[in-house]
């Protein structure tokens, strides 16, 4: 292989092309990890809830490593090692998918998977041939466009045997590499797209704003994972099929893709990034409170509906806004810490979610978080009124 020439910015479509198969290589192992766990390795539900939680504190620890890399090293070597890496795995999964190899392989997969998702995300900030705003809402449909077809896949392969699972995983890692090695040298020192802001005060207040998006996106994962996990258990009570529940997913992976081309449409014509981000989280909020008086099966629909909505429209804009006012100096390192929160909102939601639930009842949960997000709504408000400088 001759010598790569680096480039100041990743190809756009290459790097939808990376995130659709990053997306679908993970949406191949957490759909199914707690069901292998507990039918074929005869482990309980409080064990697998522990290793699904270390498999999050690897993709916590991995995230913010790969954002400190790609502000502070020359990262595209180390990309490379990583996605070899996150082959190498796979593909020992293969042949060691016993206990403990599995939990251990969640783990080391975590690392991994944060990693490259950072790397994704801070590569996307590169981009200055398309808007900022299309390149997030585009990366984050094409990611949903690896899960529903993962998880379509999944079951269907995992019929088979959990090895031809991993043999299909390690390919499509393999895949990713050989992406990455050729489409992925981006030199950080001659990306140029982002200006320093001068201003100590504008920088300061954009601090501000940043972080507090940032404990936004844990509280709003939080209570997103309220869905993918306890939701289950409660629809089941409610004498509610679990194909049912399983089918509420398809509905909203669909949405998603619908919502976010409805996004990019009128993105050309709203420059504001909180246009995005406040009904989004005021849609997050108003799903949370539907469910207070939920008695049938399209109730859960609505509901699920609504939750779309928000996640379609904040989850992306997020990202988006946190590169807008973020310096060219720690481009990764923010957006590793976003992947950081939605980590540690996802590792800490089912547990939450469960003792709350344990204490007091489901409808006091879903009446609780309601208020929650309705504040974190109206906190972001008041801090873009403050704070909030345009970059």
């Amino acid at each position: 292989m001759g010598k790569i020439r680096l480039r100041s910015e990743v190809n756009f479509y290459w790097l939808l092309i990376a995130g659709l198969i990053d997306s679908l290589g993970q949406s191949f192992i957490w759909p199914l990890a707690t069901v292998y766990l507990h039918d074929s390795l005869h482990k309980s539900l409080v064990l697998s809830g522990i290793v699904l939680f270390f498999n999050c504190l690897g993709i916590l620890f991995g995230s913010y490593i790969g954002g400190l890399i790609f502000d502070k090293s020359e990262h595209y070597k180390i990309t490379i090692l990583v996605s070899f890496y996150e082959v190498l795995v796979m593909f020992l999964l293969i042949y060691f998918n016993g206990w403990p190899f599995f939990g251990i392989g969640l783990f080391l997969i975590g690392l991994g998977s944060g990693f490259l998702l950072t790397i994704i995300n801070s590569l996307a900030t590169t981009v200055s041939s398309k808007n900022n705003r299309i390149v997030f809402n585009m990366l984050y449909f094409m990611q949903n466009i690896g899960v529903v077809i993962g998880t379509m896949l999944v079951g269907l392969l995992y019929n088979f045997g959990i090895k031809y699972l991993f043999i299909t995983t390690t390919i499509i890692y393999a895949v990713f590499l050989i992406i990455v090695i050729y489409q992925f040298n981006v030199s950080r020192s001659i990306n140029k797209t982002k200006t320093i802001n001068s201003y100590n005060d504008s920088y300061t207040k954009n601090k501000v704003v940043i972080w507090t998006f940032l404990i936004s996106i844990a509280v709003i994962w939080v209570a997103y994972e309220q869905w993918t996990s306890n939701m289950s258990v409660y629809m089941v009570s409610m004498h509610i099929a679990l194909t049912k529940y399983s089918f509420l997913w398809t509905i909203n992976g669909v949405l998603i893709l619908i919502f976010q081309l409805l996004i990019n449409f009128f993105v050309k014509k709203v420059d504001s990034l909180y246009f995005q981000i406040i009904p989004g989280l005021f849609a997050f909020a108003v799903s949370f409170l539907i469910l207070l008086k939920v008695t049938n099966y399209w109730g859960f629909i609505l509901s699920i509906s609504i939750l779309t909505m928000g996640e379609a429209t904040a989850m992306p804009a997020i990202p988006a806004l946190i590169n807008e006012l973020t310096s060219k100096g720690e481009t990764g390192k923010y957006q590793g810490l976003f992947n950081v929160f939605v980590s540690l909102g996802r590792a800490v939601g089912p547990l939450c979610g469960g003792l709350i639930i344990e204490k007091t009842s489901y409808k006091f949960l879903f009446l609780l978080l309601s208020i929650v997000l309705f504040i974190v709504c109206f906190i972001n408000l008041l801090v873009k009124k403050k704070f909030y400088i345009k970059a």
